[in-house]
């Protein structure tokens, strides 16, 4: 929490680190501070409001919370996630560099998402942490196709452990064809921003961010 609070505190000058501008000269210069004044001229609004949600942030997070439920667990942790995220959008954003802010910005909207539809839907926190094994499962299937090297230095034991708690979930993922959804999540993201009441968000931010991320034309016009 500590480092949130600090890049989110007071004038927001300690979020102006951290992005790598090199010059002509033998020196590397970190970032474009000087480019930080018209970031705040232009939303000062958001630097107003950012001390406050790091405060509230690190009131939830810094104090000890009696017997918290499972996906209570879950959401402190993904609102931390989404705190250090929002350190890296401003911090890009404040030398300049605001494509590279709008792809953070999409995963900040993802993980805020997940932790708005998991506080609505705890019933669904087993699919969330379940599909840890279709992604451990993924990547051991990638080693052994690609880089079958490795394999001797991954234990039987993992191996089987993996294998074995992939079949044990696999059917909460199955579509009725036997396929397996892309996601954790029933509903597409689209549908999942919708179901939490951030389907206008979802237009703002994921098609011009979709367009840096993927390289479309769109993005490099």
């Amino acid at each position: 929490t500590t480092p949130v609070s600090q890049a989110l505190s007071g004038s927001g000058k300690l979020l102006m680190k951290g992005v790598t501008h090199m010059t002509t000269n033998q020196t590397p210069v970190f970032g474009r501070p000087e480019f930080a004044k018209t970031t705040q001229a232009e939303f000062p609004k958001l630097f107003e409001v950012l001390p406050r949600a790091s405060a509230a942030l690190n009131d939830l997070t810094g104090r000890a919370c009696e017997n918290p439920q499972p996906y209570q667990r879950i959401i402190l942790n993904l609102g931390l996630l989404a705190g250090i995220s929002m350190v890296e959008l401003v911090t890009l954003a404040g030398n300049g560099l605001g494509q590279g802010a709008m792809k953070i910005c999409r995963t900040l909207m993802e993980t805020a998402v997940n932790a708005e539809y998991l506080r609505l839907n705890p019933g669904e926190l087993d699919d969330y942490l379940n599909w840890s094994w279709v992604e451990k499962n993924k990547e051991l299937k990638f080693i052994k196709e690609s880089l079958p090297q490795l394999l001797p230095v991954i234990t039987r034991e993992s191996i089987d452990n993996i294998e074995n708690g992939f079949r044990a979930v696999r059917h909460r993922y199955e579509k009725p064809n036997g396929d397996l959804r892309p996601s954790w999540c029933r509903l597409n993201f689209a549908a999942r921003l919708a179901s939490v009441g951030l389907a206008d968000l979802y237009k703002m931010v994921n098609s011009r961010s979709s367009g840096f991320i993927h390289g479309t034309i769109g993005g490099l016009t």
